[in-house]
């Protein structure tokens, strides 16, 4: 064995670190206010799930409430209250670090106060993070979509507790990169605000006009056309590749998932029963009640990889810039109106080719197509880099958190 390092159920851990269930080092537990008055807009602020930001607790959108003074004393949030989501959305947690707002925490949240003089509010916040104490709650919850775990569940937990010293350098670390990924966050959101702003701008007033002209989509510039998608594109129908799945396949199947998470969730197979080329926009045409994907469009960049899954369409332009109508027909209000928010929409393709487009001259989609696309390739540098943080956090996380990365104190 390794010296200076003890066998443990987490594996070799350094021998000054001790393993203790979340019991052994609580203090106290609760679990939060059942709701029952209205919001208002002078009170006391109520934590909900949805405020629970890992690490810290969002005062921004937290409702407040008019309570009794028992009820405040009974449930108010104090400086180092470790809050856990009960419900919903396991793995969600909040420190509460600033004392300074009036607040109490909702039923669906359980406030745990820890002793402070064994363990670091944060250390632990991250071991609740890592996939250290996931594999145990997954195997003590229970539920699907609404998993649910109570106190008994979460002191129950066992956890590597180094030196205190060493916890709050941990926790340094990792906050660091947190700190960093928040940054990241708010450069992705800026991005997209820019993105929805020059979209708004350039798909209804193009660049540079000063002279409109009334049209059926309201006033749009001179010398802009409204036609059909019907005029401009050739539509073909996706094919089933349910049978002929194979995941060391060479060709990319384009389903309703992999439009809806950006390529992220692939399947693949060797029959490439709809071939996509480049310049083809794949659009979705069938989605749950409300759903986030319909009409959800991918735009090909490349032959020879990708093919047609059935309730998918591809649209080839035959007339215009196809980053421009990929702009355009992405969740266009128009194929939108169609979700009833109670039945599952089905496009047919007459719907789909009926829909009224804003048409420039092609030297104008170009431009606006080149604009738009210099913000979505920005954005998605800047997802890929925090695609790579996130997974260098959870790196870091697993060799932290059992001692094969050590840190000096």
């Amino acid at each position: 064995m390794k010296d200076g390092y003890k066998d443990t159920l987490f594996g070799k851990l350094p021998d000054t670190w001790n393993i203790s269930k979340i019991k052994d080092i609580t203090v106290e537990h609760k679990q939060g206010y059942f709701t029952k008055e209205p919001y208002v807009n002078d009170g006391i602020y109520l934590a909900r799930v949805t405020d629970l930001k890992n690490p810290l607790i969002d005062f921004s959108d937290m409702p407040k409430l008019n309570i009794s003074n028992k009820d405040y004393e009974d449930f108010k949030i104090c400086k180092d209250d470790f809050l856990f989501a009960r419900s919903g959305a396991i793995g969600r947690y909040g420190i509460f670090e600033n004392d300074t707002k009036p607040a109490i925490f909702g039923s669906y949240i359980i406030r745990f106060r820890f002793d402070l003089e064994f363990v670091v509010n944060r250390y632990i916040g991250y071991f609740y993070e890592s996939s250290i104490c996931r594999q145990q709650l997954k195997s003590i919850s229970q539920g699907n979509a609404n998993v649910n775990i109570n106190a008994e569940n979460i002191k129950s937990l066992n956890l590597p507790i180094p030196p205190l010293t060493e916890q709050q350098k941990i926790a340094d670390i990792l906050t660091t990169v947190d700190e960093k990924l928040e940054n990241i966050e708010s450069q992705i959101a800026e991005y997209t605000n820019l993105k929805t702003g020059l979209m708004q701008q350039l798909l209804t007033k193009g660049i540079g006009h000063t002279n409109f002209v009334d049209s059926e989509l309201g006033m749009i510039p001179e010398g802009w056309r409204v036609v059909k998608l019907k005029e401009i594109v050739k539509f073909n129908n996706g094919k089933a590749h349910e049978g002929c799945v194979d995941e060391s396949g060479n060709y990319i199947i384009v389903n309703s998932k992999f439009i809806s998470t950006e390529g992220k969730t692939r399947k693949y197979t060797n029959e490439n029963l709809c071939p996509l080329r480049k310049g083809d926009i794949a659009l979705v045409m069938s989605d749950i009640p409300n759903g986030k994907a319909i009409a959800k469009c991918f735009i090909v960049k490349e032959d020879n990889i990708y093919t047609l899954n059935q309730r998918i369409c591809s649209i080839s332009p035959i007339n215009g810039i196809s980053e421009y109508l990929f702009y355009i027909l992405n969740r266009n209000k128009y194929y939108l109106q169609f979700d009833n928010g109670v039945s599952q929409t089905n496009l047919r393709k007459d719907e789909v080719l009926e829909c009224p487009i804003l048409f420039p001259p092609i030297a104008e989609q170009m431009k606006i197509a080149d604009i738009l696309s210099t913000v979505d390739i920005k954005l998605e540098s800047i997802q890929q880099k925090k695609e790579e943080f996130t997974n260098m956090k959870k790196g870091l996380m697993e060799q932290l958190l059992t001692g094969r990365i050590r840190v000096k104190v």
